[in-house]
């Protein structure tokens, strides 16, 4: 396991996004990643709280991230709910940035869920320190049905949509094609560390242990 290094503005880097939009009574999270082999790692992350008095606006928040990343890189495909974000998305597409929907029905918080914990366990998840990720981690949990399990807040306060918008991003990034150079370093460790003090750390705000 390795640790990515800083990628700067790299346009051949091909990346997948993920977002998590809510207007009013969330906050909104963007992830991207790349594919480095089997790997899947954190290239950046945002995220954005709305209020009830003060909504968020899309146009001047997500949707020019969105173009910020696309600028910088080169997005092979952006997921996102329709629920929420379909008049966004039908904008940014117009400037020729691939927006997929993904709507979070059971069956696909099921997979995304199961591909993220995949993903982590087979170490296969690179990320670089971040303090909202972590904390986002940290309040998340998974909560299973009959046939189905899924990631959940630990409570209904707490905010989670950039483990959602990772694990969105992640699901689409399984399929990815490969073939571009390697961004990573290799003389380092990664976020999930060589010792055991870090290594449980990680295991504790992952959720899905």
């Amino acid at each position: 396991m390795v640790l990515l290094c800083s990628l700067a503005l790299y346009k051949s880097l091909h990346i997948v996004v993920g977002v998590d939009a809510s207007i009013r009574n969330d906050s909104s999270g963007i992830v991207a990643v790349t594919k480095q082999g089997d790997r899947i790692v954190l290239v950046r992350n945002q995220k954005w709280q709305p209020s009830k008095k003060n909504p968020i606006d899309f146009e001047a928040s997500l949707e020019r991230y969105i173009r910020e990343l696309n600028d910088q890189f080169t997005i092979k495909a952006c997921y996102y709910d329709p629920y929420q974000f379909h008049r966004s998305a039908m904008t940014l597409a117009k400037d020729h940035i691939k927006m997929v929907e993904y709507p979070q029905t059971l069956d696909r918080l099921t997979q995304m869920s199961q591909n993220l914990y995949d993903l982590i366990i087979g170490r296969n998840l690179l990320l670089y320190p971040d303090k909202e990720v972590k904390a986002h981690a940290q309040k998340a949990i998974a909560t299973e049905t009959p046939g189905e399990w899924r990631i959940v807040k630990k409570q209904t306060s707490h905010k989670i949509d950039l483990i959602i918008a990772l694990a969105i991003a992640c699901q689409g990034a399984v399929n990815m094609k490969t073939g571009q150079r390697e961004w990573i370093r290799t003389d380092v460790p990664d976020l999930l560390g060589e010792d055991e003090e870090n290594e449980d750390g990680w295991e504790n705000v992952s959720g899905l242990h």
